[in-house]
């Protein structure tokens, strides 16, 4: 029989890969095929910005939040970041047929957030 052997990893470094790629893949993919994403912003937001512009906006910060996640730097203010991001999704785009998945995703950058804080402090 093979074994593998597989590196420990610390929930730390899980959560922050798991989200970081998540972050990475919307980012990347509002710049690659921006037409879904779009319809994301709520109308009212028009007043704010052009749609496209808050796109850009948004995939950058998406992007740099995901790439500290899933590389590990500077993880509380990334985690506090992508925290209020998903908060500001689920208040600011209502509830719908994925908010589960914000809804997890934001308690998993908060428990991110309470780590890294609490390391600070060690």
């Amino acid at each position: 029989m093979v074994k593998f052997h597989l590196p420990q990893l610390s929930v730390e470094r899980v959560l922050g890969i798991g989200l970081g790629f998540t972050f990475l893949y919307a980012g990347i993919s509002s710049f690659t095929d921006p037409r879904p994403w779009i319809g994301f912003f709520p109308e009212w937001t028009e007043a704010i910005a052009v749609p496209s512009t808050l796109l850009v906006v948004h995939g950058i910060v998406q992007v740099i939040v995901g790439a500290a996640l899933a590389g590990g730097f500077m993880l509380r203010v990334a985690s506090a970041i992508a925290a209020l991001d998903l908060a500001a999704i689920i208040v600011f785009y209502g509830i719908d047929a994925v908010t589960f998945r914000d809804a997890g995703l934001l308690v998993m950058a908060a428990v991110l957030y309470r780590i890294a804080r609490k390391d600070l402090r060690q």
